[in-house]
């Protein structure tokens, strides 16, 4: 995190059981900042599971405090007609912005933010630790995911998420087929879901897994 003049945690990028340091990117990033947060990802998931409460004051709430501590950081509020909202500046959805729209507001980072803060805000209640009321404005006012509108089979027009949001105007959707990342919203990160969602966002989160059509994508098994 120092690197990027933060606080908090910010890991590069690491595959294979002990860890292989991703070498693209001048810091070993992929120039993604999303990959402590899909880390944390687990440490709620054991929390809301288990709550064990042991667990959350030693392990989780410490952990994620740390990787929201970097966002808190990193975020940029961003003033719009109606107020303001707060914004992903530079981030990547795939490895480099490979295929993405952009480096804007990627939607696994957006996706993972909701999920950590919500989180956060709870833990803290149940724990008697006040919330700061950042986690709650991010919580309220992060950006939203970005749609696009396309032909989805089967249904017709509709509106899918996109990668990341554009920052020329031109809003291409995503090739179908490839690798869904586009879906974290729905999993992992589980904040569309047929508990807390929206028939809207469900709806969109439907017509994306039906577009995107990534059954046989080596990288989509698990999300689809």
């Amino acid at each position: 995190a120092k690197k990027f003049n933060c606080s908090g945690l910010h890991y590069p990028v690491h595959i294979a059981p002990w860890g292989f340091s991703g070498s693209l990117g001048p810091l070993g990033d992929l120039r993604q900042h999303s990959t402590a947060s899909f880390a944390a990802l687990n440490f709620i998931a054991h929390w809301e599971y288990s709550m064990n409460k042991t667990f959350l004051q030693t392990s989780a709430y410490p952990f994620i405090s740390e990787v929201a501590e970097f966002w808190e950081c990193w975020l940029m509020k961003e003033n719009t007609s109606t107020g303001y909202r707060w914004v992903d500046p530079h981030d990547c959805t795939n490895e480099n912005c490979g295929g993405n729209p952009s480096d804007f507001n990627p939607i696994v980072s957006l996706s993972f933010i909701q999920r950590i803060f919500s989180s956060l805000v709870d833990m803290a209640k149940e724990m008697g630790v006040q919330p700061k009321p950042l986690w709650l404005d991010f919580v309220r006012n992060l950006s939203n995911y970005t749609t696009v509108n396309v032909t989805v089979p089967n249904v017709g027009p509709g509106m899918i998420w996109q990668f990341s949001e554009p920052e020329n105007g031109h809003n291409s959707p995503p090739s179908p087929h490839i690798n869904p990342i586009n879906l974290y919203p729905i999993w992992p990160s589980e904040m569309v879901n047929l508990i807390t969602s929206s028939e809207e966002q469900l709806t969109v989160g439907l017509n994306s897994v039906l577009y995107m059509s990534s059954w046989t994508q080596g990288n989509a098994f698990m999300e689809i």
